[in-house]
């Protein structure tokens, strides 16, 4: 077996930098590409009648659990009231579910539904498989090589520190791992 070294191809270190700032500034540009791709697979896809805003609430609550709706409305950074109104849409659809918090009343706990699950396990796999057939054209190295990208960066996007999203249902807050710690997690890609 040879051992594959993640790095850019040939001839193309000219042509990209890999300074922290430059990776912002390929981040900040290629990810609103991504997404206008994904919606636009998504809408040729069949109706499963989620908004973009309502896809991002059910899939927190899936990742983190019941969570207060000033904790949902900052990690999803919007403003209280259209976090409520979203909640609210959510609820009378029966994709998620509202309580007063029993420890504090003016708490107000949102969780998914199995309803809301279902809806979105299918547009996660309406997605994943637009996503797959994106991909397939790229060679085996190439897939590998975003397989390891996407395994190094999931933790840098993941909650922030000290925001228990998921606090509603027990959880502790949430904390970030050393890079160094992290990174002993991945093992060398071979082909």
């Amino acid at each position: 077996m040879k051992q594959v070294v993640l790095q850019p191809a040939a001839g193309s270190l000219n042509r990209a930098e890999a300074s922290a700032e430059s990776l912002a500034l390929g981040f900040v540009t290629l990810i609103p590409q991504m997404m206008g791709v994904l919606r636009r697979h998504l809408r040729a896809g069949p109706q499963l009648e989620l908004r973009p805003g309502q896809f991002r609430m059910l899939l927190l609550l899936q990742m983190f659990g019941p969570a207060s709706l000033s904790d949902v409305a900052d990690r999803l950074g919007l403003t209280l009231p259209s976090a409520s109104k979203l909640a609210e849409e959510l609820g009378k659809i029966g994709f998620i579910a509202r309580r007063t918090d029993l420890a504090d009343r003016r708490r107000i706990v949102l969780s998914l539904t199995p309803s809301g699950g279902s809806a979105l396990d299918a547009v996660q796999r309406e997605a994943q498989r637009q996503l797959a057939e994106l991909f397939e054209p790229l060679t085996a190295a190439e897939r590998k090589f975003l397989a390891c990208a996407v395994s190094v960066m999931r933790p840098l996007f993941a909650a922030k520190p000290g925001l228990a999203v998921g606090a509603a249902s027990g959880a502790q807050a949430v904390t970030k791992k050393p890079v160094r710690k992290r990174l002993q997690n991945y093992q060398k890609v071979t082909v």
